[in-house]
């Protein structure tokens, strides 16, 4: 950890820049996107929304909704990846979930 300057509107939090960099900047509206070798256009960006299922809440990064109806949730690793745990909740979602590698855009 590295001291720096007090926010005047509060604490922080353990969330990274990077993180908060690929949550918040990654997708628009209207953009384009590419999963296993299929373009997507984005129609709706949600970002930590919590999701319900019948084993637990859920809060993806970011949830995108394309322009034909298919839903992704995507997670951004920074350091942890999701563990097997996760599988039931995503399974009952039924929705592809995309893990994005931040040592991509860091070391880009």
């Amino acid at each position: 950890m590295q001291p720096h300057y007090y926010h005047v509107n509060g604490g922080c939090s353990e969330e990274t820049f990077i993180h908060f960099i690929c949550k918040n900047w990654l997708f628009t509206e209207g953009c384009n996107f590419i999963v296993n070798g299929t373009k997507y256009e984005v129609k709706k960006v949600e970002t930590e929304k919590t999701l319900e299922t019948k084993f637990g809440k859920y809060r993806p990064d970011i949830i995108v909704e394309t322009t034909t109806g298919k839903i992704f949730y995507f997670e951004i690793q920074v350091t942890n990846k999701k563990t097997q745990n996760y599988i039931p909740k995503w399974d009952e979602l039924g929705s592809d979930v995309v893990e994005v590698d931040t040592r991509y855009f860091i070391n880009q």
